[in-house]
C-alpha cells in the first residue's frame, strides 16, 4: 500500500498531479492543507475529477470531505474525524504505545512517523531505530491494525520498509517536484513509479 500526502500549499498542476499518481498505483492520496480555507479548499478539490474522490483521504477539513463524499477521513493532534457509515479512517502515530491504543479503535490503518530523517520538514529525525522496530513488528499478530511507514521514504529505502513489516509507506517529499508555485506532473510521476516499482519487486 503506497500512499502520497500533498504539499501543505496549493500548487498549479496539484489536481491533475494526484489524478495521475492514483492512475500509476498510489492506493490513496491525503488531502493535507492545513491552511487553506474552506471556500479555497473546496474550489481545489473540484477541479479533481469525482472519480477520484473514493481514494481521497482529508486531513482537517472533515466538512468538505464529507459535503463532496472522499472516501476517507483522518486524524491529528486536535482534528479527530466523525463517525461516518462507509468512510475510511487513519490516523497517525508517534509511539509503538500510540499503534497499540489504536488497535482498539475504529481505524482502518495508521501511519507511524517519523521512521527515517524527514525530507520534507527539516529537522524532523527518525524517531526509531531499526531494531526496535524490527522487534516491534516481530511481536505484533498478522491480523492486526495495518501500520504505514511515514517520513523520509524513498527508492533506496523502501525495500526495508516493507521488510520490516510495515503494510505500506506514505510518500510527500521523495515524490512531489515542485517549479516555483506549480507541481512538476511527469517528473512527480517519474519520482513515484521509481518508489512503486522498487515496494513490488
Amino acid at each position: 500500500m503506497l500512499i502520497t500526502i500533498t504539499h501543505p500549499s496549493i500548487l498549479k498542476n496539484e489536481a491533475a498531479a494526484i489524478a495521475a499518481l492514483l492512475d500509476n498505483g498510489a492506493c490513496f492520496v491525503h488531502i493535507r492543507k492545513p491552511g487553506a480555507s474552506d471556500v479555497d479548499l473546496l474550489r481545489f478539490m473540484q477541479s479533481i475529477p469525482e472519480k477520484y474522490y473514493p481514494k481521497l483521504t482529508m486531513h482537517y477539513h472533515f466538512d468538505v470531505a464529507l459535503k463532496l463524499g472522499l472516501g476517507g477521513l483522518h486524524r491529528s493532534i486536535h482534528f479527530s474525524p466523525p463517525q461516518v457509515d462507509g468512510v475510511r479512517l487513519s490516523a497517525g502515530c508517534h509511539s509503538f504505545e500510540e499503534v497499540i491504543e489504536a488497535n482498539n479503535e475504529r481505524w482502518n490503518y495508521v501511519f507511524l512517523s517519523p521512521v527515517y530523517i524527514s525530507i520534507s520538514k527539516s529537522g524532523y529525525n527518525s524517531g526509531f531505530t531499526q531494531a526496535e522496530l524490527n522487534k516491534f513488528f516481530y511481536e505484533r499478530s498478522e491480523n492486526e491494525l495495518p501500520v504505514v511507514a511515514l517520513g523520509g521514504i524513498t527508492k533506496t529505502n523502501i525495500k526495508e520498509v516493507k521488510s520490516t513489516g510495515f503494510a505500506g509507506a506514505a510518500l510527500l517529499g521523495s515524490v512531489w517536484e515542485t517549479d516555483g508555485n506549480a507541481i512538476s506532473i511527469t517528473r512527480s510521476v517519474e519520482n513515484f513509479n521509481r518508489i512503486y516499482k522498487a515496494w513490488n519487486q
